[in-house]
């Protein structure tokens, strides 16, 4: 498996797991790649999860939606990001300052 982290979402009624997987655009399409991701999405469909999937293009909306979905304090998501790059979930060019105001600009 696959699963890059799991959010687990506090409630009242009781916890809420939420899995993600972060993934290059360009490699969803790769056959061994959809191959595990469908043992992935089987493994969290039997734990009555749904599998979310982060890409390049998605990383920084999905970040910010976590912290303003869940009432994070201010920054959880910046690190979160420092999380991804720093564990080598996502690759940046690191030559490049990293401006969080700004779009993360992931590379291959």
């Amino acid at each position: 498996m696959t699963t890059d982290f799991v959010v687990t979402v506090r409630h009242p009624v009781g916890d809420v797991d939420e899995p993600h997987t972060v993934k290059y655009t360009k490699d969803l399409s790769n056959r061994r790649t959809l191959e595990k991701r469908e043992i992935e999405r089987r493994y969290w469909q039997a734990r009555n999860k749904r599998l979310k999937i982060l890409t390049e293009e998605n990383v920084p909306l999905a970040l910010m939606r976590i912290e303003v979905r869940f009432e994070l304090p201010p920054g959880t998501s910046l690190a979160i990001a420092r999380y991804l790059i720093a564990n080598r979930y996502v690759n940046v060019d690191m030559r490049k300052r990293i401006n969080p105001c700004e779009v993360l600009r992931i590379v291959d």
